[in-house]
């Protein structure tokens, strides 16, 4: 091959990779903003919630029922606040 030819071949390796640096940029930074965004925001949120946490926050006072495929009452838990 002839340098001109070199030299067209190099430049159109150099447009190639300067298009796809700027299309995988692109696509970094649109990821980012639809998944990374949303995650540190509900990160943020938890921390603030759990902040204000206590222990007694996260017992139950709610009974439990479970049941079978006919919908028969098989187990009731938890009737009254978790001791402890």
């Amino acid at each position: 091959m002839s340098k001109k030819h070199n030299g067209l071949l190099w430049r159109v390796l150099k447009i190639w990779g300067t298009c796809l640096g700027i299309a995988f940029c692109v696509l970094g930074a649109i990821a980012i903003k639809r998944g990374g965004v949303p995650v540190v925001t509900m990160y943020k949120e938890a921390s603030r919630d759990g902040s204000k946490s206590r222990k007694d926050t996260f017992k139950a006072e709610q009974n439990t029922s479970v049941y079978d495929e006919d919908g028969n009452e098989i187990k009731e838990a938890k009737k009254e606040k978790d001791i402890s």
